[in-house]
């Protein structure tokens, strides 16, 4: 059996770190450009997937609130792109009002 070793930034795998992703697929136009939260994130051209690092995520004094606007803010350019994201805005503001944090603690998984 052949096994190919990928290396960071290999096309296949251009990420060399621990990160959250998300992808759309159909890809909608315009995912490339659409502005991400939180920051940190960003588009990833040659993977056309979404990256979080996990580092930037730890880091930050409410990790699930993070990782949560993260999977929040993607599902919005994927789902809304060609209908203006002014109303999953709004609905992303009052779910984070009423859910508070997800269940489980992203730190307490990574025995910090």
């Amino acid at each position: 059996m052949h096994q190919r070793r990928l290396v960071a930034g290999d096309v296949r795998q251009p990420v060399d770190e621990p990160a959250f992703y998300a992808y759309a697929y159909p890809e909608p136009a315009g995912c490339a450009q659409a502005p991400i939260r939180p920051s940190g994130a960003r588009y990833d051209t040659a993977m056309r997937e979404w990256i979080l690092p996990h580092a930037d995520v730890i880091k930050t004094e409410n990790p699930d609130a993070v990782a949560l606007e993260f999977l929040q803010a993607t599902y919005d350019i994927a789902s809304h792109s060609d209908r203006g994201t002014k109303a999953s805005s709004d609905r992303s503001r009052s779910r984070s009002r009423s859910h508070g944090t997800a269940s489980g603690d992203l730190r307490q998984t990574h025995g910090r």
